[in-house]
C-alpha cells in the first residue's frame, strides 16, 4: 500500500497518495485493448453474412457494454469522491458515494466477467461435435452463472436496511462479513477454475477441426489465453479479504479496491481476447497474402465450423 504523506498542501488539503488516476488509466487501457479485439472479431464475422452473428457474439458485446457502463458511470463518480485515497480523508457524503459506487462497480464487473466467459463457452459449444463435451460446457455455463448471480444478490441483500450494505453508519443489521467474503472468494476461485477448464476444453475441440496441424496448434494456443485469465482470478482471491473489514466503505477506498478493479478488468480483457483471436484467422491470412479465391467456402475454416443444427440468432 502506498504511503500516507498527510502533510498539509495548498488550501489546507493534505498531500496524500491517490490511486484513483492510476485505476482509471489502467481500466481505460484494458478497455481499449478489449474493444480492438472485439471490433476485429465482429468485423471478421460481419463481412461473412452467410454465417452472420450468433449468440456468442451478442453475449460478448453484452460483456463489453458492462465494462463501458462501468467506466463512464461508476468509476468517474467514485474517483471524484475520493476513491483511491485513504478512507479517513473522506467525509460522510463521499464515503456514501464511494461505497455505493463500489457495489455498482462490483456488480458490473461480475456481469461482464460472466458474460465474457459465457460467450467463450458458447463458442466452444457451437463448434464442438462431442455430446459429452457439449454437456460439460453447458453445466459449466449454468453453474458459473448461478454462482455469480448468488454473489451479486448476497452483496446487495446482506444488510437490513439495504443502504447499510454500502454505508455502515445507519442503524441496522448485516450478515457476518465472513459470509459475504466466503461467497465472493468461492465465486472468484470458481471463475478461475472455469478459465482453466475452458483452456483445456479448447484443445479437445480444436483437435477435431479439419485444418492443418500447425493452424490447429496455433488456434488452441490462442484460445488457451484463458490460463492468464485464470491466474488473474486466483490473484484476486486473497485481495477479497478487504471485504471482511469492519468498515467496507472505507477499506474499499484503499489500494486493494483499486487493484481489484484493475485485476477484474484484466481478467475480462484476457477472456475477450481468447474468444476473439481465433475468429481473426481469415484477416491474418489475407494480410499475409495466403488466402486463395474461394477458400472461404472450405469446411475446415475455423470461423465456418458450426453444427448444422445451430443457426444465427434470429435466423
Amino acid at each position: 500500500m502506498a504511503g500516507d504523506n498527510s502533510g498539509p498542501g495548498p488550501d489546507g488539503v493534505p498531500n496524500i497518495a491517490n490511486n484513483g488516476l492510476k485505476t482509471n488509466i489502467a481500466i481505460w487501457c484494458l478497455f481499449v485493448l478489449a474493444t480492438v479485439f472485439l471490433l476485429l472479431r465482429l468485423y471478421s464475422k460481419g463481412r461473412r453474412p452467410r454465417r452472420g452473428f450468433w449468440w456468442d457474439d451478442y453475449v460478448l458485446v453484452f460483456a463489453w457494454v458492462g465494462i463501458l457502463t462501468l467506466i463512464i458511470t461508476s468509476i468517474p463518480v467514485m474517483i471524484a469522491n475520493g476513491f483511491g485515497m485513504p478512507g479517513k480523508y473522506l467525509d460522510a457524503k463521499q464515503t456514501y458515494r464511494v461505497g455505493l459506487g463500489g457495489l455498482v462497480a462490483g456488480t458490473m464487473m461480475i456481469l461482464a466477467t460472466t458474460g465474457s466467459k459465457t460467450s467463450f463457452i458458447l463458442t466452444l459449444v457451437r463448434i464442438s461435435t462431442g455430446p459429452q463435451l457439449t454437456a460439460a460446457l453447458c453445466v459449466a455455463a449454468v453453474s458459473m452463472n448461478l454462482c455469480h448471480i448468488a454473489t451479486i444478490l448476497l452483496q446487495w441483500l446482506q444488510c437490513q436496511p439495504l443502504e447499510k450494505a454500502w454505508h455502515r453508519l445507519p442503524a441496522g443489521t448485516c450478515l457476518p462479513s465472513r459470509v459475504n467474503l466466503g461467497m465472493a472468494m468461492a465465486s472468484t476461485a470458481y471463475s478461475g477454475v472455469i478459465d482453466l477448464s475452458l483452456a483445456i476444453a479448447s484443445w479437445f475441440v480444436v483437435s477435431s477441426l479439419q485444418i492443418r496441424k500447425t493452424e490447429r496448434i496455433g488456434i488452441a494456443l490462442v484460445m488457451s489465453m484463458g490460463v492468464f485469465a485464470a491466474i488473474t482470478a486466483f490473484i484476486k482471491v486473497p485481495l477479497l479479504t478487504l471485504m471482511a473489514s469492519s468498515d467496507f466503505s472505507y477499506s474499499h477506498a484503499q489500494d486493494e479496491g483499486a487493484n481489484l478493479l484493475i485485476l477484474s478488468s484484466t481478467e475480462i480483457t484476457f477472456t475477450i481476447m481468447a474468444a476473439s483471436l481465433p475468429m481473426l484467422r481469415t484477416l491474418v491470412r489475407e494480410f499475409d497474402g495466403c488466402k486463395a479465391k474461394g477458400s472461404t467456402q472450405g469446411p475446415g475454416r475455423f470461423e465456418d465450423l458450426q453444427l448444422q443444427r445451430r443457426t444465427p440468432a434470429g435466423g
